[in-house]
């Protein structure tokens, strides 16, 4: 039995790992010794996982970290999109020198460590041999740049951009706000179903009264909040003289007889389908309710 967790332990990851993308790259094509470069991470995972970047403690060598710029999380129903720009310096002599970054992937308690691509940068190197009849001369004389910021300009393209902002949601305002009710209730449905379907799999695992009780709360409160109808505050016998229920009221006896008669039930697999099915259902329902508003 040990082995065979094992084994489901890397195919899991293996399986995790191919959804996984990840790119690097340096943002400028040299350096000097010294200056300043950007270096551009993005990764790409499903969302039902945790995934860490590396931060000011880790060993950036060749490169001495300077910064970095971490956008705000993108995310859709399935992936999430993570994207950092790191600012490093170097003082390494090295005419080429490459840099590849570590992603930190955790998945129910466990982590699993994946590499970018390697990407390099040339050095370029500016000091040449001096001339023994090299003059220099000194110059502590200070010159004045004008600032080329056409303030004006910008002052117009801000209040166009302003402007164009309010007249499209004016225009748009009803399919914008359905497309991000869909979207949050795709998002709250699909987190739900990964809920559930990681119980369940306990469950059969390892049989216990708690687990049980604790699928079907979880059932009660999110149909409670898809629906019009407080499932958490009604026992069985409500739910199915209301008509709620009336396709799973079996299923929901069969819950009943398990946590307050205390006895086992054999066909939770069974009971567990229909259960998420008649939540499936209210989720399309609510689907089409957007849709039509």
């Amino acid at each position: 039995m040990r082995i065979f967790l094992i084994f489901f332990f890397f195919i899991n990851f293996d399986l995790i790992g191919q959804e996984i993308e990840i790119k690097a790259n340096f943002i400028e094509d040299s350096i000097q010794v010294g200056n300043v470069v950007s270096y551009n991470l993005k990764v790409t995972y499903p969302n039902n996982i945790e995934v860490l970047l590396p931060d000011s403690n880790y060993n950036y060598t060749p490169f001495e970290y300077i910064d970095k710029l971490y956008l705000s999380t993108v995310d859709d129903s399935i992936f999430n999109y993570d994207e950092v720009t790191y600012k490093f310096t170097s003082f390494n002599l090295d005419s080429i020198q490459f840099l590849k970054l570590p992603v930190f992937i955790i998945n129910s308690g466990d982590s699993l460590v994946m590499n970018s691509n390697i990407d390099s940068i040339f050095l370029m190197q500016f000091i040449g041999k001096f001339s023994d009849s090299l003059n220099v001369k000194s110059n502590t004389k200070l010159s004045f740049v004008n600032l080329a910021i056409d303030y004006p300009l910008i002052t117009k393209l801000t209040s166009f951009l302003f402007l164009f902002l309010i007249i499209f949601y004016l225009l748009f305002r009803k399919k914008i706000k359905r497309y991000f009710k869909i979207r949050i209730t795709k998002k709250e449905y699909n987190r739900f179903i990964n809920k559930i379907e990681k119980l369940h799999l306990e469950i059969e695992e390892n049989y216990k009264l708690e687990r049980i009780e604790l699928f079907l709360l979880l059932w009660k409160r999110y149909n409670e909040r898809v629906s019009k109808y407080p499932y958490s505050s009604l026992t069985t016998n409500e739910l199915i003289h209301l008509g709620i229920v009336n396709d799973i009221k079996t299923n929901l006896n069969s819950f009943d007889n398990t946590i307050y008669g205390n006895k086992k039930m054999n066909d939770f697999n069974k009971n567990f389908i229909k259960l998420k099915d008649h939540s499936t259902k209210i989720f399309n329902n609510k689907l089409k309710e957007i849709n039509n508003e």
